[in-house]
């Protein structure tokens, strides 16, 4: 039997946007960091409206405490989840994008994929066997990426 978790996170930057140089090193720029805090109020708030974000993401008091609290709450659940998936796994990224340009879906999959490692739903991205993209069509109202993790081995590891 396989395991698997759905998630669905807003859409990144591309790698294009992602880093940029500072003197002999990359660092991440301001939309990449946005993007994470976007992703990880995402990641633990799926069941909560999206007027309740927009409130809180006016008020950037409000907003830092939230998402430093979320942080440590999200990787206890996080751990929770980690120990079903420490061996292959198989990922598919469904694109749902906020207006019809031409974008190359490739170039969201390292970012995508380092936020689920530094997160904890992957080990470490040498485990991905098979990765799948789709570009799925426009919507304006809720542009997001679908991510689907199947675990191979279909075992629940105990960590």
């Amino acid at each position: 039997m396989q395991e698997k978790i759905s998630l669905f996170l807003p859409v990144p930057v591309t790698i294009n946007q992602a880093y940029k140089n500072a003197g002999k090193k990359r660092t991440l720029t301001a939309n990449t960091r946005r993007w994470k805090q976007e992703a990880m109020w995402a990641l633990h708030n799926r069941g909560f409206a999206k007027q309740y974000a927009a409130e809180i993401n006016r008020n950037k008091k409000i907003r830092d405490s939230c998402i430093a609290r979320i942080g440590s709450a999200l990787k206890v659940s996080i751990y929770e989840l980690r120990k079903k998936f420490t061996q292959e796994y198989v990922i598919n990224y469904r694109f749902w994008f906020g207006d019809d340009q031409l974008r190359d879906v490739a170039n969201f999959e390292k970012v995508l994929t380092d936020f689920l490692c530094e997160n904890g739903l992957l080990v470490d991205d040498q485990f991905i066997c098979e990765m799948h993209m789709y570009r799925m069509g426009i919507d304006r109202i809720n542009p997001r990426v679908e991510i689907e993790i199947i675990s191979l081995d279909g075992v629940v590891h105990p960590g």
